[in-house]
Order: C-alpha cells, then sequence, then structure tokens
C-alpha cells in the first residue's frame, strides 16, 4: 500500500513496538535491507535494541536487515538537488559574487562590511545560512525574489534588509534552485523506478519536517508507503495556540511542526505502552498530556534538586543516582540516562566526580560506576584534532602566555617535545618572570599596529631565559641584546629547549599562515602541523591517524581554488571540529551522558535533567538580525529555545521509573536565591500541584544535613562524611601552635635567620616549622603592562637601585628595566623611569659613602653558649651601608641593627651602621663588643622561643608597644591605638594565630623565657628587649 502514514504516541516504546509489527515477517528478497531514518545515534541505537528484542524468535536479540540513517544521509542518496545551496558551500560562491560585482549600489554596505573584515568566510557563511533557511523554510519568498520583487511574503518592503534580494538574484543567475527543486521532486513521482529504495520507508520521530521534507515525503509516497512516526507529550490533541495552563504550555509548541502533514496523511494514535502508569512520576506524564486527575502522594519517583553552581550540582547528581540504584537492586547503570543543558560545562566536572582511580581513598561509590560522554565534539573526542583548533585559535589570535602554555600542555605536544608535569610547571615559572605577556614576536604582533613593540613576546622571554643559561643578571648587556634571566638553573635546560624548539616552528607556521591559500593549501598545512607538533603512541596512536584522515575529509570538501585567510580557516575548522559530532558511543552498557537534544525520544528507566539553569536553559541560540525568519516566526520553523523545552517534555514522557531535575537554586558566592528559568518554573508549578518540592542542597558537601537520616542520607561522599562528622565533633584548637610539636635543641642559627624572626615573627614559623611558604604571588597577567602599582614600582626602584650601588651607570640601569620587559611602553614607560632614576639618585646622594668605596664581605662565627650563630655582612669603610627604594619602616631598622650588633660580637670591634631610604636616613653607633654578643645571645633566646610558637610581635606593632613602654603608659588602656598598627587584612599567615590584639597581649612569659623581672606579657617584655637598646643606640 501506498502513501504517507503518520503514527503518533506518548510513548516511545509504543513507536518502536508498531515499526517493529510493520518489519517483521519474511522479505521475498532475503537479501533486500528496509530502511528506517532516523535523525540522531542516540535514537537509532535504541531502535536497534527495541528492534532486536521485538524481531524474530524471542531471545534471539538480532537486529539484522536494517539500514539506519540520517535524513541528510538519505537526501544525498536521493540525489540532493539544493547541495550546492548548503551553507557550507554557498559561502564561496556568495563571497565571489559580491567581490565581482562591484557595481551595484545595494551591496556597497556589504562589501564596505566584508573589506574591514577579518574573516570574511564567517561573514559569507552566516549570510548563506539565512538564504539556506529561506529555501528551505520559506521557499514562496525567494520565488518572490527570483521574480523580482524586492519584497517579503505578504508584498511589504525590507528596507534595509532590500541588499537580500539583490543578492539571492546574482547567486541564482547561473543556477535556480527552485527549478532544480521541483525537478527533482517531478523525478520523484514520475520516474521512481530510478531510485534503489525499499517499498516502504520508516522516518521515527525527526525534529522538524520542513516544507522541503513534506513536498519529499509526500513524493515519494506516490509510489512508496512512507510511514512517519511521531512522540509527543500530547499525542491526543492538537493544540493550535499556547495554552493557559502550564502543563498544556509545556508541551503545546510541539505540534507546530508537524501541522504540515495533516492534510496530507492518514492519521495512527497508538495507544501508551510501558510508560509509568502510577505514582507521581505517571501523573505528571498525565498533566503533561492533557489529563486533569488528581496527584498521588509524593513517592519519591520525581526528585527535584536546586543546588548551586554547575560543580556542586554534579555532586548533588552523583548522590542522587547512588540513592536510586541502591534502593533498587535491579536498576543498572545502563539504565540511566544524563541529559546536560550545557555538556560541554558539565563534561569535565561529570569526568572529575564519576571517574577517581582506584588508588585514591575516600572514593565516592559512584567512581565504580560505567559512565559515558557519548555526546563529545570531534575536538574532545581526539585531541590531536582538538590541538589543530587550538593551534590556529593562538595563531590567530594573540598568543597569549596561557594559551601557549595550555598548548605546551596537550598531551601529544607534551610527548613531542619531552615535557612532564615538573618541567611545565617549571616553565610555567620562567616565562612568567621573563616578562611574557602575548605574541610571538614583534612581527607577529604588527597584526594589531604593535610591530614596534618588541618587549613581552614570546621570543624575547625566550632569548632572556636561553641567555641565562650562561650569564647571570648582574651581566648587564649592551644595546640590543636581551636581559638574561638570573634564575634559570642547570635543570631547566631540557625544558627550555623543547620550548625553544615548540616556539621555532609555531613561528614558521605563523609565517606560513600570514599568506592566504586554497583549502587544499590549508589542509597541507595543518597536515605537517600535526607531524610537527604531536607525538602519540599506543592506545593513542590513532589519533594522529584521525585527525590526518579528517583533514583530508575537509579539503575534499573545499572550494576550488578560493582562497582563505588564517580567520577564515580558523572559523571553518572551529565549525568543522568543535561543533561537529565525534562518533557516538551510545548503548554501550554504561551511563549515559549527553545533550538535552540527543536524549530526546529515547526513553530510559530513569532520567536525569542537568544545570537547567537560567542563562542556560533553554537555550537562545545565535539570533541574527538579518534573519527574516525571526521576524515573523510560524510553528515548527527552527528556535533553539522552543527545542529545549521540547527536549525537557520529552525527556519528562520518556522517564520510566524515576525523573531527576538539577538546577540552580542559589548563588555560589552570596548564596541569595536564584530563581529558576521560566521554561523550568512552568515544570516546578506542576509539581508543586503533586506536592513536589525543590530541595534546597547546601553549598558544601560536608554539610550535616546531608547525612542526618539514618537509613535514607541525601549524600553517599565518604570524604563529605568525615568532614561532617568532624564539623560536629568535638571542637579542637586546630592552630599551628597545637599542631606543630616543640622544637629540639637548637644548635645553629644564620643571621638571615634571625631578620626573618625579626620582621615577621608568623610567617618564619610557618615557613622554619611547617614547611610552608605563604607567599603573595600572583599569576601573571597576559597584557602588556600599562599602570604600575606600588609594590611592581618598588620592585622597578629596588633593581635600579641595586644596579646603582653595584657602581652602574643611569642609562645602564634604564636599560636593563627596558630589556626587562616589565615597564609601560613608549613615552609611559619613559615618565616612569625617569621619576624612578630621579628617586634612585636621591637616594645615593644620601650615602654616607661614595658608591666607588670598596665593599668587603665578613663571614661571621658567634657562640652564644650552646648556639653557634653563622652569616655574612658587607661593609664600606667602618660602616654597613644600607640603602633601600621603600620607606624606612621598623623591618628594615631591625635587619640593620642584627647585621651591626652580629658583627661588633664576631670582630670584637665598634662599627657604625647607616640606613637610606626615600623618607629618611637612619645612623646607628654600635654597642661595646661584650655589649653586643649579649644583646645577640637574647636574641637567640627569643629566636628559640619562636619555633615553638609565633612570637606575639609583628614588627609594626613592636615598634608601637616599645614607644608607649618607653613612656610610661599601659598598653592595655592604648589598645585602640595598638590596633592601628596592627592590621591582619590581606595577611594570611598572623590571624591563624592571633586575630586580635588582645590575644597578642593575652600571651604571657613564662619562668625561663626571658629574663626581664617584672613582666608578665610576652609581647611588652620581647618589645622592650628587642627596641629599647636599638632606640638607645640612634644618632639623632
Amino acid at each position: 500500500m501506498t502513501g504517507l502514514f503518520l503514527h503518533r504516541s506518548d510513548d516511545a516504546s509504543a513507536l518502536a513496538a508498531e515499526l517493529a509489527s510493520r518489519l517483521d515477517g519474511a522479505r521475498p528478497d532475503p537479501f533486500a535491507t528496509d530502511l528506517v531514518v532516523a535523525p540522531h545515534a542516540h535514537l537509532r541505537r535504541w531502535l536497534t535494541n527495541e528492534l532486536a528484542h521485538r524481531l524474530g524468535r524471542p531471545g534471539e536479540g538480532i537486529c539484522a536487515g536494517i539500514d539506519f540513517v540520517t535524513p541528510a544521509r538519505l537526501l544525498r542518496d536521493l540525489g540532493e538537488p539544493l547541495a550546492a545551496w548548503r551553507a557550507r558551500r554557498l559561502a564561496w560562491r556568495l563571497l565571489a559574487v559580491v567581490k565581482e560585482r562591484d557595481d551595484l549600489a545595494e551591496l556597497t554596505q556589504l562589501r564596505r562590511h566584508l573589506a574591514n573584515s577579518r574573516d570574511g568566510y564567517r561573514v559569507g557563511r552566516r549570510i548563506a545560512r539565512l538564504f539556506e533557511r529561506y529555501l528551505e523554510w520559506r521557499p514562496a519568498l525567494v520565488a518572490r525574489w527570483s521574480a523580482g520583487d524586492d519584497c517579503d511574503e505578504q508584498g511589504r518592503p525590507l528596507g534595509f534588509d532590500s541588499w537580500q534580494p539583490v543578492l539571492w538574484r546574482l547567486l541564482v543567475e547561473r543556477a535556480d534552485p527552485l527549478a532544480e527543486r521541483d525537478a527533482f521532486l517531478a523525478g520523484l513521482r514520475e520516474r521512481p523506478e530510478r531510485l534503489v529504495l525499499p517499498p516502504m520507508l520508516s522516518f521515527v520521530q525527526p525534529d522538524s519536517l520542513s516544507p522541503w521534507w513534506v513536498e519529499i515525503l509526500s513524493a515519494l509516497a506516490e509510489h512508496r508507503a512512507i510511514h512517519v512516526s511521531l512522540r509527543q507529550v500530547t499525542a491526543a490533541s492538537w493544540p493550535a495556540l499556547p495554552s493557559a495552563d502550564r502543563a498544556t504550555r509545556l508541551s503545546a509548541f510541539e505540534s507546530g511542526a508537524q501541522l504540515p502533514l495533516l492534510s496530507r496523511a492518514r492519521d495512527q494514535l497508538l495507544a501508551g505502552g510501558a510508560r509509568a502508569s502510577s505514582g507521581t512520576l505517571g501523573w505528571l506524564q498525565g498533566r503533561l498530556a492533557g489529563h486533569d486527575v488528581l496527584p498521588p502522594p509524593p513517592d519519591g519517583s520525581v526528585q527535584v534538586h536546586a543546588g548551586h553552581g554547575l560543580d556542586r550540582q554534579v555532586e548533588i547528581l552523583r548522590d542522587a543516582i547512588t540513592g536510586l540504584l541502591a534502593s533498587d537492586p535491579t536498576l543498572e547503570p545502563r539504565h540511566i540516562a544524563v541529559g546536560c543543558a550545557n555538556l560541554n560545562a558539565a563534561a569535565p566536572l561529570i569526568t572529575a566526580a564519576f571517574r577517581l582511580p582506584a588508588d585514591v581513598p575516600g572514593r565516592h561509590p559512584a567512581n565504580d560506576f560505567r559512565v559515558q560522554l557519548a555526546d563529545r565534539s570531534s575536538a574532545d573526542s581526539n585531541p590531536v584534532l582538538g590541538f589543530v583548533v587550538h593551534l590556529l585559535g593562538i595563531v590567530e589570535s594573540r598568543a597569549t602566555l596561557a594559551g601557549v602554555l595550555d598548548l605546551c600542555g596537550q598531551p601529544a605536544v607534551a610527548a613531542r617535545f619531552g615535557f612532564d608535569t615538573e618541567s611545565l610547571e617549571r616553565l610555567g615559572q620562567l616565562t612568567a618572570e621573563s616578562g611574557v605577556r602575548w605574541g610571538l614576536s614583534a612581527r607577529h604582533r604588527d597584526r594589531y599596529g604593535l610591530g614596534n613593540l618588541r618587549q613581552n613576546t614570546w621570543m624575547a622571554g625566550l632569548q632572556r631565559m636561553l641567555l641565562g643559561v650562561a650569564l647571570g643578571e648582574d651581566r648587564l648587556p649592551v644595546v640590543g641584546t636581551p636581559l638574561p634571566l638570573h634564575d634559570v638553573e642547570d635543570r631547566d635546560l631540557e625544558g627550555l629547549g623543547g620550548l625553544a624548539e615548540l616556539l621555532a616552528r609555531l613561528g614558521l607556521f605563523a609565517t606560513a599562515a600570514e599568506t592566504p591559500t586554497t583549502l587544499a593549501g590549508w589542509v597541507q598545512r595543518l597536515q605537517q602541523a600535526v607531524d610537527d607538533f604531536t607525538l602519540t603512541s599506543g592506545d593513542a596512536a590513532w589519533q594522529r591517524t584521525d585527525a590526518q584522515l579528517r583533514l583530508a575529509e575537509l579539503a575534499e570538501r573545499g572550494a576550488g581554488d578560493a582562497t582563505l585567510n588564517l580567520a577564515d580557516l580558523t572559523a571553518l575548522v572551529t565549525d568543522e571540529f568543535e561543533r561537529g559530532r565525534a562518533r557516538s558511543t551510545f548503548g554501550n552498557g554504561a551511563l549515559t551522558v549527553c545533550s538535552l537534544r540527543s536524549l530526546r525520544g529515547v526513553p530510559y528507566r530513569v532520567i536525569c535533567l542537568l544545570g537547567l539553569d537560567d542563562g542556560v536553559f533553554p537555550g537562545r541560540g545565535e539570533r541574527d538580525g538579518d534573519d527574516l525568519l525571526l521576524r515573523d516566526p510560524r510553528p515548527g520553523e527552527p528556535d533553539p529555545a522552543a527545542e529545549d523545552r521540547q527536549a525537557v517534555a520529552d525527556a519528562v514522557g520518556a522517564a520510566r521509573q524515576a525523573l531527576v531535575l538539577v538546577h540552580q537554586g542559589r548563588s555560589a558566592l552570596t548564596n541569595e536565591k536564584v530563581p529558576p528559568p521560566a521554561a523550568l518554573a512552568d515544570l516546578l508549578d506542576v509539581l508543586a500541584e503533586g506536592g513536589v518540592w525543590p530541595h534546597q542542597h547546601p553549598l558544601q558537601p560536608f554539610s550535616p544535613t546531608l547525612f542526618g537520616a539514618v537509613g535514607n542520607p541525601t549524600s553517599y561522599d565518604p570524604a563529605g562524611l568525615r568532614g561532617a562528622r568532624a564539623l560536629t565533633g568535638p571542637r579542637r584548637e586546630l592552630t599551628a601552635e597545637t599542631a606543630v610539636p616543640p622544637a629540639g635543641p637548637l644548635t645553629e642559627v644564620t643571621l638571615d635567620d634571625l631578620i626573618a624572626l625579626a620582621s615577621d615573627p608568623a610567617r618564619h614559623f610557618l615557613r622554619a616549622r611547617c614547611d610552608l611558604n605563604l607567599g603573595e604571588s600572583e599569576d601573571a597577567g597576559e597584557e602588556v603592562p600599562i599602570e604600575l602599582n606600588g609594590l611592581e614600582q618598588w620592585a622597578v626602584g629596588n633593581r635600579m637601585l641595586t644596579l646603582a650601588r653595584e657602581g652602574h651607570s643611569r642609562e645602564d640601569a634604564v636599560r636593563a628595566e627596558w630589556l626587562r620587559g616589565q615597564v609601560p611602553p613608549g613615552e609611559l614607560g619613559n615618565r616612569l623611569l625617569d621619576d624612578v632614576a630621579t628617586t634612585v639618585h636621591r637616594i645615593m646622594g644620601n650615602l654616607p659613602v661614595p658608591p666607588d668605596v670598596p665593599v668587603v664581605h665578613h663571614d661571621l662565627i658567634v657562640d652564644c653558649g650552646p648556639v653557634r650563630l653563622t652569616g655574612r655582612v658587607s661593609t664600606q669603610q667602618d660602616l654597613i651601608v644600607d640603602a633601600t627604594y621603600s620607606k624606612l619602616g621598623p623591618r628594615h631598622r631591625l635587619a640593620i641593627w642584627l647585621r651591626l650588633i652580629a658583627l661588633t660580637a664576631a670582630t670584637g670591634q665598634t662599627w657604625r651602621a647607616a640606613a637610606v631610604a626615600r623618607n629618611w636616613r637612619l645612623r646607628l653607633r654600635g654597642p661595646e663588643p661584650e655589649v653586643a654578643h649579649a644583646l645577640l645571645c637574647r636574641w637567640v633566646r627569643l629566636y628559640r622561643l619562636g619555633l615553638d610558637a609565633p612570637l606575639p610581635l609583628p614588627a609594626q606593632f613592636g615598634a608601637r608597644l616599645a614607644e608607649m613602654l618607653a613612656d610610661g603608659r599601659d598598653p592595655f588602656q592604648q589598645k585602640g591605638e595598638l590596633a592601628k598598627s596592627y592590621r591582619t587584612w590581606g595577611d594570611p599567615a598572623w590571624p591563624m594565630f592571633y586575630p586580635a590584639v588582645e590575644d597578642l597581649l593575652a600571651v604571657g612569659i613564662g619562668p625561663d623565657d626571658l629574663d626581664q623581672p617584672g613582666e608578665t606579657v610576652l609581647a611588652c617584655a620581647a618589645a622592650r628587649l628587642i627596641w629599647q637598646p636599638l632606640t638607645d643606640h640612634e644618632v639623632r
């Protein structure tokens, strides 16, 4: 029987059963095959499994003699007449036509736009996509354009869009797609014997049916049986307009996609199959189908979880799935599917949550589940294709510090150039220190008009690092050579060699990429780059071969002799490999994770929907302001938001046993409530009628509330349970004072250790006893420095002051800063360096001795009882001279005082000291050697005391406290003034031990701590011991 047959049901299993009934039985030709058209791989795999259980003898589980194809593949097999009008191919002709016809005023703005655009192919493809949509969805519109009418379908003028019909007529001068289309349809009707097709074709759950496809199906139906199976939430009705009822509104829009079939097909409404028929889930499915029934008591078949960020939502989902599996022994991971609103964002989080190695202690039970990310792009599935996309992105953009380091870290690239984890970390440190920000070289920057700005490029930084292998930074360069990087070690040589080789090849590729060429030429370049930059072996060996084959396929679909620039090629490759889907891995026995749209139409016992957050769901797509279809939308036409809503409605109807919804309920930053998107809010309102409310989860996975229900916990995370127990157990003072055991006997200490203790007792304690270095280093930015903050200006000034004291000229110091690449470019840098150099000159002028006086280095050894102190102090004449670009604060005063008493105690001679800073000068006279030795021994006792617990005497606070004690004031009555000198914000060390001034003054003094009779507060005793001798020897 020929004709067009429509089969509708609200249950996909019923549609599969109907399909099996038509395909079952013996064929006249045993070698003939049936043809089933399904839109996506997930549905095709599910249909294969369903038919295997329904066809043939029971228990055989074989599905054979059936070809599953996509609609696009069927169209190609039929000899699609509009292949040349697909956007991928039409873009080339469109760009060529615009370039040739420079005499048309209507195309002036378009030509100007293309001339000013760096990525003309992307613009051309965008316009070509519009024409492709018009041809498929509004053939009457382009028919009027071909006839010479510059108007829309209703005859209204197009205004600013009048260039579109002009361009369309230019494109159809050589070949009229409407005529080709009519001829193709006539061939289907009048010459059916030319088609190699079976007598019956089955279309299962098409996403949408455009007028073009309706015409094709109608033409085929004149000589064949064409069966179209549609799954609809509201299969019993065809609502024409959205209803005010929320449940109906959730699914009303689905009918529009199939309205054109009504007048041509014989309609069959199938009864439901294995859909959930009871409980909350069955009630919800009935409500969406338009059945007004009373809700049953909530039974857990529908769960709504509200979390914070997407990472927390993944943890919530993991526990929900674990709970479902624990409660039903018959449920297996293969019975569960997870649909993600944003799969690319969720994929790495799901991998981290479900795939911890077996040797990690405290693993979550879900780490033993088989989880398959079944809907990834080609670049995600094949890292070498991902490398190709990344390589083009680097060269086409600015080649930033992070971008190139990420390239180095890709497994295939790291294998080629010998990078391991340690060398990559070290390269990150060296490149940041060398001043690299962006740009391969000055030539690479020339495209941004900054070709004369060489600093902060990869080439400049690499030269600094390589020169640092042989020379130290103290060897100032001559004009035109890089400044050596001082921090390069022998262990860095291998990594730097690999980086130099990679940058050399990257530079060659970037230079070649400046020359536009054909697509075939670009593919040759990319294939050579794959060979030059990547190395794979073992289980990953297939990746390079697959990448080379995929690139070759791309060349075969090229545009002949049309040339592409780098931006065009990047857009094309990105579209091909990042947006194109890889080979599917659905139905392999694992828990399936995929996008919402890939889940459409496929039933599972448990369906979970993840990340239904505002701004992500429903997807809005790219709304093109030139798209005439968007100004007068019609039911069934492509609409990303409607398609996502439909995907959720389909998922609700496809769940057999349980439905799990996970969305954001609160902000991860502020914990404020976040309203759900409107599309989800409708579903939540329906669920509220049935007594199902979102369960708001806490931000932290170790919250005790997650483990409160005996026998039915919310979380199954062992690590979270340990954290919850620790949080609710007996409180312990977990400070470094109690966690770190007492220090052993002290036998040796260095002068630098004493200075570190005096400067910051808390940081020194963490570093000396806990091996913790709370540095303040920040990640290097990716911008050329334009304005330096105070700390950065100090670093410049301190380096220039050091060079000046070593005898280098002002010009040498300025040149070194330019070559270091850490000052703003051009006149901004000139002004900065001029100001800094002036300040350095003033400091040098205040030195008590000329800089050319020889410097003598003294190696010190002082016995302080059982402790030996060692160190080195430099002098000029009889002076210890110190100079700093910063202001002279308590730390500087303590440092030079310690050097003075150490040198005096070691040599038995009296010395002097002087410190010069930006704000003032300090002069000290040395004590008598015996006094110096006694003071040094007191410092050693303080140092030993500071190893058991941080000495409660920050430098600024100690200086202020000593002033109060010297003036006879009671510090306990002056806490407000002392608090001004104890500012802990921004310092992670001190609040760990002494959050407030009261805590500093609360530490008592032990009988053996310090020899300070009458003092009961350790901070007061230490302040007197440290500061009184220093102030007594200051020369006013």
